[in-house]
């Protein structure tokens, strides 16, 4: 017969907030597996030896769900438990909790899980992406558990207004303690962007916990859905690409007073100069160097690609980029790049990088909300609008698919390139052209000054 308690180990305590995680311990066959709650409790609510708890409603409630659980056992399983192994047992709990009230999928642990995924697929960048999403989502909800049912059209709705109001966040450090920072409200858009990605974490729970064939649905709501969640958003993007000016500015300033400011600076040039490499992918391990060529795959597009190029790019090495690229080679070659060495993780070289960005800005006299971004959108700008490279040629600049226009877009352009064997030959002379461009504005600029 399997037998339930109230169990709390002390080495389980989380080390954000020193709380314990409290479980229910189910034994049988002599094995003890234990079956996690999402109540988290205080020292002072725990008994002296970690024998059980002090807090008595507490422990009525959860006496409570030990009664369920039994009854799960006797009604679905029957009386005699000894054909099933203690695994078995805590798995068919599991299933029939999660079917009949939905708290048994904490949506915060489901997207964790996923992300950390992300991460060991290397892609960090995107990563970093949900994972600021879902602390907000948790910085709305006031606590690190979400059941998928609270993923909701009221909830979704009421965490959309909450995202456009000025907040308080409280976020870990570099140094193993917290910041706290005060956040304006974001535009309609980016809480679109969240909202997507939202979404594609629960689409992502329903595909592995919903099995149509087998007719099991544990996830039966779809917020997603409903017409009711539509985000009015009646700005125009943001235009995010400097004047050629500016971006002159950026890449003839050598030494600049303070480390983050000339780190960001030198990254803004090694993203121009490495057709407006992203950060994720300065800092990532997937970056080589062949020969006179560096390669690696887009970390925001790759896994989309994975059937055909998994979003590869190579990048010839140009005169221009040759003092960064010695400046922050890996001396241990572990990566292409050190920053890894300078920063715990990517979110913090990003971070770090485009507050260092704001200062260049206000330092060098641009008038723009200046991140590594940018740098992506100048390129773009500069290769269609001064250098009179096409939409298509542009795309396949920049790594995107179906960016071109007529033939080029979409469908079309996906199988005309499952048949081409890229050797990045257009790019090169693409790119070369972007530059020997902005040296010319660049020895225009001198000569008007020597005057």
């Amino acid at each position: 017969m399997a037998t339930f308690v109230i169990s709390v180990r002390e080495k389980d305590k989380r080390a954000t907030d020193d709380k314990y995680p409290v479980a229910i311990r189910i034994t049988h066959k002599r094995v003890a597996l234990y079956i996690p709650t999402y109540v988290y409790v205080t020292r002072k609510q725990i008994k002296a030896d970690f024998s059980g708890l002090r807090d008595s409603t507490l422990i009525i409630q959860l006496t409570k769900i030990i009664g369920k659980y039994e009854e799960m056992l006797l009604k679905g399983l029957g009386a005699d438990l000894s054909q099933y192994s203690a695994q078995e047992l805590k798995n068919f709990i599991l299933a029939q909790r999660q079917g009949t009230d939905g708290i048994g999928i904490d949506f915060v642990e489901f997207a964790r899980n996923y992300i950390q995924a992300l991460r060991n697929d290397g892609r960090a960048g995107y990563a970093v992406l949900f994972d600021t999403t879902m602390n907000s989502l948790i910085d709305f909800f006031g606590r690190p558990v979400i059941s998928i049912k609270e993923i909701n059209i009221k909830n979704l709705l009421a965490f959309a207004e909450f995202m456009q109001k000025p907040r308080t966040i409280i976020r870990p450090n570099q140094l193993g303690g917290t910041t706290q920072r005060t956040l304006p409200g974001v535009k309609p858009q980016t809480v679109k962007d969240y909202l997507t990605r939202i979404q594609i974490l629960f689409n992502a729970a329903c595909e592995q916990y919903n099995d149509p064939d087998s007719e099991v649905t544990l996830i039966s709501h779809n917020p997603f859905n409903s017409k009711k969640l539509h985000i009015e958003v009646t700005e125009a993007p943001a235009k995010r690409d400097l004047g050629i000016d500016d971006l002159i500015k950026i890449l003839e300033a050598k030494k600049l007073p303070g480390q983050r400011m000339q780190l960001a600076r030198d990254v803004c040039a090694l993203s121009f100069y490495l057709v407006a490499m992203n950060t994720a992918d300065l800092f990532g391990e997937d970056v080589k160097l062949t020969g006179r060529r560096i390669t690696y795959h887009r970390q925001k597009t790759a896994r989309r690609r994975r059937a055909t190029d998994e979003a590869l790019m190579s990048v010839k090495i140009e005169p221009e980029v040759l003092p960064l690229l010695r400046k922050y080679n890996d001396p241990d070659k572990k990566r292409l790049f050190c920053f890894y060495k300078m920063y715990g993780n990517y979110l913090y070289f990003n971070k770090n990088v485009n507050r260092g960005c704001k200062q260049l800005a206000t330092y060098l006299g641009i008038k723009a909300d200046l991140s590594t971004y940018y740098m992506r959108h100048t390129l773009a700008t500069i290769a269609s609008e001064d250098c009179g490279i096409s939409d298509g040629e542009v795309a396949l600049l920049l790594n995107h698919v179906g960016d071109g226009t007529n033939l080029e877009k979409g469908k079309n352009l996906k199988v005309t390139r499952g048949y081409i064997h890229r050797r990045f030959t257009k790019n090169d002379m693409n790119h070369r052209k972007i530059l020997d461009f902005i040296q010319s504005k660049i020895d225009e600029s001198n000569k008007s000054k020597n005057k």
